[in-house]
C-alpha cells in the first residue's frame, strides 16, 4: 500500500515545515506527502527539504501553489542532487519560479536519476528558461513525463526543445499546452518527432492559432 500524508489547502505557512520536516524525519512509510494550496513560501520550504533530506521512502511530492518562487528551488535543488533522496514525482506548479528558478532546478536535475515526473505548469518561464529544459531534455536518461503548460514559451524555446526532443531516448510525455508557440513553433515540436520513436504524448494545444494540436495522444 502507498502511505499517503494530504494536507493540501489547509492554509499551512513557513512556520509549518519545521512541523513537516519532522514527520519526515521520523516516518518511514510515507511515501507520497501532497502539500498543493498552501503558503510555505521558501522559507517554509527550506525546513521542509531539510526532513526530505533525511527521508529516503518518500517518493512523491506535490508543492503546487506554495509561493515558492526562484528562491525555494534553491533549497528544493539541494534535495534533488543528494543522494538520500528519492523522489521520483514532483509537482512545482503555480510557484512563480520564472527563468531564474528553472535554472537552478535544472542545474540540480542535471545530477538527478530519480526523478521521472516534473510538473512546471504555469510558472512564468520564457524561451531562456525553455533553453535551460531543453539542455535537460538533451542530456536527462530519466525523466519519462515533463509538463511545462501555461507558461511563455516562445518560437525560440520551441526551437531549442525540438533540438532536444531529437537527442532524447526517454521522454514519453512531453506537455507545452497554453504557450506563445504560435503555428511555427508548433511545426518545430512536430517535426521533431520523425527523429524521437519514444515520445508518446505530446500537447502543443492552444499555442496562438494552435488550437488543438495533441500529436500520437
Amino acid at each position: 500500500a502507498e502511505y499517503m500524508g494530504d494536507l493540501s489547502e489547509n492554509r499551512l505557512k513557513h512556520q509549518s515545515g519545521s512541523v513537516l520536516a519532522e514527520i519526515l524525519e521520523k516516518n518511514t512509510n510515507l511515501q507520497y506527502m501532497e502539500l498543493g494550496n498552501n503558503s510555505l513560501g521558501a522559507e517554509g520550504v527550506e525546513k521542509l527539504c531539510t526532513g526530505l533530506l533525511s527521508n529516503q521512502t518518500l517518493n512523491r511530492i506535490g508543492l503546487r501553489s506554495n509561493g515558492l518562487g526562484s528562491e525555494g528551488m534553491v533549497h528544493i535543488s539541494t534535495v534533488l542532487m543528494s543522494s538520500e533522496s528519492n523522489i521520483a514525482q514532483l509537482d512545482l506548479g503555480n510557484n512563480s519560479i520564472k527563468d531564474s528558478g528553472a535554472l537552478i532546478l535544472v542545474g540540480s536535475l542535471l545530477q538527478n536519476t530519480t526523478c521521472t515526473s516534473l510538473n512546471l505548469r504555469r510558472n512564468g518561464i520564457s524561451d531562456s528558461g525553455a533553453k535551460a529544459i531543453a539542455n535537460l531534455i538533451g542530456k536527462n536518461k530519466t525523466l519519462l513525463r515533463l509538463n511545462i503548460c501555461s507558461n511563455r514559451i516562445g518560437v525560440e524555446g520551441a526551437s531549442q526543445l525540438s533540438l532536444a526532443i531529437l537527442k532524447n531516448t526517454t521522454l514519453v510525455q512531453l506537455h507545452l499546452g497554453f504557450n506563445k508557440l504560435g503555428t511555427e513553433g508548433a511545426h518545430k515540436l512536430v517535426d521533431s518527432l520523425n527523429g524521437n520513436q519514444v515520445i508518446e504524448k505530446l500537447d502543443l494545444s492552444y499555442n496562438n492559432g494552435v488550437e488543438t494540436w495533441r500529436v500520437r495522444w
